[in-house]
């Protein structure tokens, strides 16, 4: 269930759904410094009742104007949020690994236009697609063309399963389906490379060589980032206190400590106090003179902070070496990040030297983790033009760069959350009732989820046609209504004969037993027990395909792949059925029934070929 929680939570910082929070949020224009602290108290203050904890530090031209602590850390032990409370930071931990990667940079030990094999192991990566050289801008950029990881052996919630980055990295090796370059699609596994390849030139652990470069020299005492905490006795004591929510209006949820271990923790496993936290957003805003304590050279930071990935149609930043460019303001950059206990957001304008950090013990929260990001920089001032291009018509279903998986048991996750974009006018679209597209530029639309999250979307088209949209984390494609529509139909239409078979089981097992003990003799084309097996099989293939795609546990385990050819056994088992079914009904009349079987059967196949459900080895 938990893991469930999260997947979707991920869903909702990534696509820009609707959170946990009490919605609404006032928009300010104005950023003077000395009403912002009330400012943020009367926002915070109206949400108080939908909060579990939120601590929050506002960083202007190197001071901190503002640190506050609201709600509890432990709602049932009435612990309250303070100083010394931890909060995960979720993928604000990949600013680590940038900034590790960055300093390198400084060094000249590492060239970002370079091919990575250079400095990996040979034969590290074994299943790329494309001759293309990965570079490591293009792992920064999330364009490597590396698909996304389901959850699987790369969590655990036993430390004694915690391995070391290469061999965690090896075993969870995703498929590259996309060109280098070609396709911006968040991974998680890409930026763990990363950091691997920081291991390799260094010659230490990635946690040691962080504490070491950046921790230290932080003065950040109260900070980890190794999977299991064991660098540090204070977090580790201190993270079991902390418990997990989900707050929403009319009810709530806590998932106690929610402890889970990431094997390729460089991407998401640092953990700190709000304190601390706020030391590396002000090593992230430079000084005076345009230079950052993480680095010797200001041209380092001010390389680091430069666009490295425009969107295509359009001059606007997309990506700055790591860190995502959101529209508040002026624009913002930085990141945001989610694990299955805590909600954590770290941004900042380097020339307003502005920042906010944002950590809360919520599960998905968006409120605060971005629609204070309104409060504190105001409205977008960019774009927003009087004359611009007449829009095209952006009205159709559109599917995620980033779950969209070439072949195997996932091939249907890019079915499963499509967004439905609608037009209202020439310039105003909307997904569902909580997401709202507005054009301010030539191909760019500005959304707003009603909750604070803002993000740019940027029309991609070929031959003139609309071929999908940009957002800030991934690419997102334009399907054929009708292509999408027979897919999901065929979908349904096992889940419906899945359904039919669960329920005529019993009742084909009761006419079984009545004619048993009746001693009354069946008419000979009347159900029998073979029919019986043939229901449960169909059943048995459901179970499979509800394990595999909602329930995976993990897709690099023997016991995927055991599901897999069990799934694919009983699939060819069924085809030998309805085989026999076919060649008997020139002796034995078949009746409606047995044709529902047939057309069922067929359903199921075709399902399984479709999906690629007996595939588990393309992972």
């Amino acid at each position: 269930m938990k893991k469930i929680v999260s997947l979707a939570a991920m869903i909702i910082i990534m696509f820009g759904f609707c959170s946990s929070s009490l919605a609404g949020v006032n928009e300010l224009n104005s950023n003077d410094m000395d009403r912002l602290p009330a400012r943020m108290d009367d926002y915070i203050s109206k949400r108080k009742d939908y909060t579990a904890s939120v601590a929050v530090s506002v960083v202007n031209h190197g001071k901190v104007e503002k640190q506050e602590y609201f709600g509890h850390a432990n709602i049932e032990k009435n612990i309250p949020a303070d100083k010394d409370t931890v909060y995960e930071w979720g993928s604000t931990s990949k600013l680590l690994v940038w900034a590790s990667v960055m300093q390198l940079y400084e060094q000249r030990k590492i060239d970002l236009n370079k091919n990575i094999e250079h400095y990996l192991p040979e034969k590290f990566l074994s299943k790329l697609k494309y001759d293309e050289p990965i570079t490591m801008l293009n792992l920064m950029n999330h364009n490597a063309g590396f698909q996304e990881l389901v959850f699987g052996d790369h969590e655990t919630q036993n430390k004694e399963e915690i391995v070391e980055l290469e061999e965690a990295l090896k075993t969870s090796e995703p498929l590259q389906i996309y060109r280098p370059g070609e396709v911006c699609s968040y991974s998680n596994w890409g930026t763990a490379l990363a950091a691997y390849i920081v291991e390799q030139i260094t010659k230490e652990r990635f946690y040691d060589y962080v504490k070491k470069n950046i921790f230290i020299p932080l003065n950040m005492n109260s900070s980890t980032i190794r999977p299991d905490f064991s660098d540090n006795s204070k977090v580790a004591k201190k993270r079991k206190e902390l418990h997990s929510y989900s707050i929403y209006q009319g009810g709530k949820e806590s998932y106690g400590k929610s402890i889970v271990y990431l094997q390729l923790y460089p991407a998401g496993s640092a953990v700190s106090t709000l304190e601390d936290y706020t030391k590396f957003l002000m090593a992230l805003i430079p000084d005076e003179q345009g230079k950052s304590p993480l680095f010797k050279k200001k041209e380092t930071y001010s390389k680091m902070v430069s666009p490295s990935l425009n969107y295509e149609n359009a001059d606007y930043q997309r990506i700055s070496h790591g860190l995502w460019y959101l529209p508040y303001g002026n624009g913002i950059i930085g990141h945001s990040g989610n694990t299955q206990a805590c909600t954590s957001s770290l941004y900042f304008d380097p020339e307003k030297k502005l920042g906010i950090a944002i950590m809360t013990n919520e599960v998905g929260e968006t409120s605060y983790n971005f629609g204070l990001l309104s409060v504190v920089f105001g409205d977008y001032t960019k774009g927003a033009k009087n004359e611009y291009s007449a829009s095209k018509n952006l009205t159709g279903i559109y599917t995620s760069s980033r779950i969209n998986m070439a072949h195997g048991i996932y091939k249907i996750n890019k079915y499963l959350s499509p967004a439905w974009w609608k037009k209202e006018n020439d310039r105003k679209y909307k997904f569902a009732s909580i997401m709202n597209m507005q054009q301010i530029d030539d191909n760019v639309f500005l959304t707003n989820n009603g909750d604070g999250l803002h993000t740019l979307n940027v029309v991609q088209t070929k031959k003139e046609k609309i071929a999908g949209l940009q957002t800030f984390t991934q690419d997102e494609r334009k399907e054929s209504n009708i292509g999408f529509a027979l897919s999901v139909f065929l979908f349904i239409l096992f889940i419906v004969m899945v359904l039919f078979s669960l329920f005529r089981i019993p009742f084909m097992l009761v006419k079984q037993l009545y004619f048993k003990f009746s001693r009354k003799k069946q008419k000979k084309n009347s159900t029998r027990l073979h029919s019986i097996i043939e229901n449960i099989c169909v059943v048995i293939v459901g179970l499979f395909v509800f394990w595999l795609i909602l329930l995976p546990g993990s897709i690099y385990h023997t016991g995927t792949a055991i599901k897999s050819i069990g799934l694919s056994v009983i699939t060819l088992y069924l085809f030998y059925i309805l085989v026999k079914r076919m060649r008997q009904r020139k002796r034995i009349r078949l009746n409606i029934y047995d044709y529902f079987m047939v057309v069922s059967t067929i359903v199921i196949i075709i399902n399984v070929l479709w999906w690629e459900w007996f595939n588990f080895w393309s992972y």
